[in-house]
């Protein structure tokens, strides 16, 4: 979803890069320079080169290209003939920050479950579960099951699950002998 709007310009490219740059391993000058090189070549639509690129922030050509090497090195950039491509930089900025937002909603989910059971699940029962959440049984089912049964124990748990996905099974069968 954020790949859309990010394609259809609703999401501040300069933004997501300032706040999320660390997080791809990127230094302070890497960020100053393709904030820079996006700025100037919205200006004057050519290429800027390193040495307009070190009058404004005051490092060495050498340096500057150092730091553009190390932004291909890691996939983050693509230096054509007349124009720098950042599409591969902000792709991966948006497919974490994804991730990031499916692995708090897991955990929250996760977190919810045992509110309701009044237990804790260990690490391996907290990776079962989320495999039967992607494989298995919907969230809206789990949370269902929660408050219709007396769960004691995760045994009776897993139990549950296999039941609740069996009917979801059978009910989804076609039988073309009656029809």
């Amino acid at each position: 979803m954020l790949i859309e709007l990010l394609a259809k310009g609703l999401i501040s490219k300069h933004k997501l890069l300032l706040e999320n740059y660390k997080k791809i391993s990127m230094n302070e000058n890497q960020v100053m320079i393709v904030l820079l090189t996006m700025q100037f070549s919205d200006e004057n639509k050519k290429m800027i080169t390193p040495l307009k690129l070190s009058k404004f922030m005051n490092i060495s050509i050498d340096t500057i290209e150092v730091e553009l090497q190390d932004l291909v090195d890691k996939r983050l950039v693509k230096i054509k003939p007349k124009e720098i491509d950042f599409s591969q930089l902000f792709l991966k900025i948006v497919l974490l920050i994804e991730n990031e937002s499916l692995k708090k909603g897991e955990t929250y989910f996760i977190q919810t479950i045992e509110k309701e059971i009044g237990w804790k699940f260990t690490i391996p029962q907290i990776e079962e579960i989320k495999d039967l959440l992607q494989n298995s049984i919907s969230r809206q089912q789990v949370l269902d099951m929660l408050y219709k049964h007396q769960i004691s124990d995760y045994d009776t748990f897993l139990k549950l699950i296999g039941k609740y996905s069996n009917k979801i099974e059978k009910s989804l069968k076609f039988n073309w002998l009656e029809n």
